[in-house]
């Protein structure tokens, strides 16, 4: 979200022109993206334009930001159920890593933790869950966080 306002203010106050005379096609390309997709949540900012409406109205072409594609798309509701969605996942996984450090699921715990983190980075400068297999990849390893979670107190091991 403060990702989003600062780009919002950043665009707003005519600060991008001088930063946009220095960049490659491909980067301006996605800023005038970011613009269109900051543009459409404000006319639509309940609903969004619907599921890949963007997409599809955009000679096909996401705006390469997660959290921008889903408000676009689905709304400031859909957005903040998937900042909760994360916000979830990471709590769940999160909880063993502080208090058993010394655990076997610790590790995995941390290393799941790790690559969430870097899947969600990336995922503002570009947009993968439209690839099946790395969406697929994400929702893997969240299962293996939440499963590890459950064996924690279970008295159960991950071998």
């Amino acid at each position: 979200a403060v990702v989003i306002i600062v780009f919002v203010v950043f665009v707003s106050t005519g600060m991008h022109n001088i930063i946009v005379q220095d960049l490659e096609p491909s980067e301006t390309f996605r800023l005038i993206l970011a613009k269109d997709a900051l543009s459409s949540i404000i006319e639509h900012p309940l609903r969004g334009l619907g599921v890949d409406m963007f997409y599809w109205s955009h000679e096909p072409n996401r705006s390469h930001n997660i959290f921008l594609e889903t408000a676009v798309n689905l709304g400031i509701f859909g957005l903040l159920i998937l900042l909760w969605l994360f916000w979830a996942i990471f709590i769940i996984i999160g909880k063993g890593i502080l208090k058993r450090k010394g655990s076997g699921s610790y590790c995995i715990r941390a290393g799941i933790i790790g690559s969430l983190v870097s899947f969600l980075a990336h995922n503002q400068v570009d947009y993968f869950w439209n690839l099946h297999e790395i969406a697929g990849l994400f929702w893997v390893l969240v299962g293996v966080g939440v499963c590890a979670a459950g064996l924690e107190g279970s008295g159960s091991s991950i071998s």
